[in-house]
């Protein structure tokens, strides 16, 4: 039985010395990663090996700067996270599909790298982040395909990359949340878009830009699917920004988060759309 104590001094967001990653065998696991995060949950860690036997961690690779629609769990495969080592800010980028899982044994007599550390409002990004993976919305297949196959689902990324920060969340509404299947190019899906912007460091500038990206997407819209005086494909009803301030509990339920490496229920080619 393993000497697991639940006061045990590992939580989410520790980081494994690179003595005990290359002891563990995580290096060799995956090789170019020295760093190594732990993302199980701190209730999950605190459990007798008994009812929790495992104990997950992800590496992470130090980058020079953020990529900004992989920032604040805006893609469910990658993050780009910022951690502090001795007090000096590191962005790492974290990879979804290299989580490990470790038997608790492995860590029961090892301590946390005391050099890395997380602050609480990162911390909860991660967190968003790991729920992401198994709780993203889909959309119908073919509005995926209009929005890929006229080109608006790469320019959109492009306009809210520069972002970074200033953006939480995309939120869509397509057709009020009812699944409806479309064909013809007259018949459109309504698109109502809602960016939501970060209060907390600058929110005067924030607010700015995000309506200045709010004017390009309105301006993508209408060159795409604004055709000689009628919608087609797709009519986009509004593209508003909102503050993380003022959306309410219902509007987050209700609305579906867009993430930048966003994939339909079926990700087939669909022809080029037409007039």
């Amino acid at each position: 039985m393993t000497d697991w104590r639940r006061d045990n001094s590992w939580r989410q967001g520790c980081v494994l010395t690179k003595e005990a990653a290359d002891k563990i065998g995580l290096i060799e696991a995956q090789p170019g990663s020295t760093i190594f995060v732990v993302v199980s949950h701190d209730c999950d860690i605190a459990q007798l090996p008994e009812s929790e036997p495992y104990i997950e961690v992800v590496s992470v690779n130090p980058i020079d700067s953020p990529d900004g629609n992989c920032t604040h769990a805006k893609n469910p495969r990658k993050l780009h996270l910022p951690f502090s080592i001795i007090r000096e800010q590191v962005w790492v980028e974290i990879i979804a599909s290299n989580k490990i899982q470790l038997p608790k044994a492995a860590l029961a007599n090892l301590k946390p790298n005391p050099d890395f550390s997380i602050t609480w409002e990162h911390l909860s990004i991660l967190q968003r982040w790991l729920a992401t993976r198994y709780r993203r919305a889909a959309f119908p297949d073919a509005f995926e395909s209009r929005l890929r196959d006229t080109g608006i689902k790469d320019r959109l990324t492009k306009i809210l990359a520069p972002l970074g920060e200033h953006i939480h969340a995309v939120f869509f509404d397509v057709d009020n949340g009812e699944a409806v299947v479309r064909e013809a190019p007259e018949d459109t899906y309504a698109l109502a878009i809602y960016l939501l912007f970060n209060t907390n460091v600058d929110p005067l500038v924030a607010e700015e830009e995000v309506a200045k990206a709010s004017a390009k997407i309105t301006g993508l819209f209408q060159s795409k699917c604004f055709v000689k005086g009628e919608w087609k494909f797709i009519e986009l009803v509004c593209c508003d920004p909102i503050s993380d301030e003022a959306l309410t509990f219902r509007q987050s339920v209700l609305l579906k988060k867009w993430n930048l490496d966003h994939y339909s229920l079926r990700d087939t080619s669909q022809p080029e759309p037409t007039e």
